[in-house]
């Protein structure tokens, strides 16, 4: 923990949520479980929007296969994302470029204690996305690299019964490939990052490196309809750095979770609707819960 005061707390990001027991405050920077849609495939050029809404309900948190006593969280998330695919391609690669802003409201109880917040999340950057595709038998391959930056723009908290916080206050930078296959009845896909935490200037806290994956697996069954499994993976690869040794941080106190969920697609002519549920499975030093989403992909 980056603050004597706070036992454990809840950090939520973009739809991201877990508890304190991995990572300062238990923040992660970069939202699991959203992308399960399309990952590697780029539409033509123009502008396009897409929004998700989550609803996150965990009641079990661990550390060291220790319970966390007396927890409970509700999170609902609201995020929009603002996409531009350009005209000029790059050694044949499409070009795009995109923003992604959350808002998030909690609430809280773990250890006799109780939070709750509402505010602006840290707003998500990525300046350059290359992808590209080509004809594999009867479908086709898509693959594209880049790199999402996450800003220290949303609500910090300092106040010292403070156990919500919204934002990060840090910098965050996740070098991503996506990688997708794709036919008239099958998708298949997965978005694999990995986060590289900058230091927190009010803490001096540096989270560990982190890997994530999202995947999905789904059928065309009929018109327009689509379903099929859907989750994440997610593992903290390095320690934390915590300068201050007066403070009983969690330092070394690697999070980890399986998500599994499915997911029912319906494509219309002006975009997509996609609802999903996962659940998770296997955690450690984190919350367990279930994820809800609803999302929706419209061209401009």
């Amino acid at each position: 923990m980056s603050m004597s005061f706070r036992v454990a707390t809840i950090v939520f990001l973009t739809g991201l949520s877990q508890s304190a027991e991995a990572a300062e405050n238990g923040e992660n920077s970069v939202i699991l479980g959203v992308d399960t849609m399309v990952h590697a495939r780029t539409p033509p050029p123009g502008w396009y929007f897409s929004s998700f809404t989550q609803l996150y309900l965990a009641g079990h948190s661990e550390r060291h296969g220790v319970d966390v006593p007396g927890f409970r969280l509700v999170l609902f998330v609201q995020g929009g994302r603002l996409q531009h695919v350009w005209k000029p391609q790059l050694f044949g690669h499409s070009i795009s470029t995109d923003m992604l802003i959350p808002v998030s409201w909690a609430d809280i109880r773990v250890a006799g204690r109780s939070d709750n917040q509402v505010g602006m999340g840290d707003i998500q950057f990525v300046p350059l996305r290359l992808s590209n595709r080509f004809e594999v038998g009867s479908g086709s391959f898509a693959y594209a690299a880049f790199s999402k930056v996450v800003t220290p723009t949303g609500l910090y908290r300092t106040e010292p019964n403070a156990i919500a916080s919204p934002g990060t206050n840090h910098w965050a930078f996740a070098p991503s490939v996506a990688l997708t296959y794709f036919s008239a009845t099958l998708n298949v896909g997965t978005t694999i990052g990995y986060v590289f935490n900058t230091k927190n200037p009010a803490t001096h806290y540096v989270n560990g490196q982190e890997f994530q994956i999202d995947y999905v697996a789904e059928h065309k069954w009929f018109d327009a309809f689509w379903g099929g499994a859907c989750g994440y993976f997610y593992e903290q690869m390095t320690d934390d750095v915590n300068p201050d040794p007066a403070v009983p941080g969690d330092v070394g106190n690697q999070g980890r979770v399986l998500g599994l969920g499915a997911q029912l697609r319906r494509e219309f002519s002006f975009g997509n609707i996609n609802v999903k549920w996962i659940h998770e499975v296997l955690a450690e030093n984190r919350a367990e819960g279930d994820r809800f989403f609803v999302q929706l992909f419209l061209p401009l």
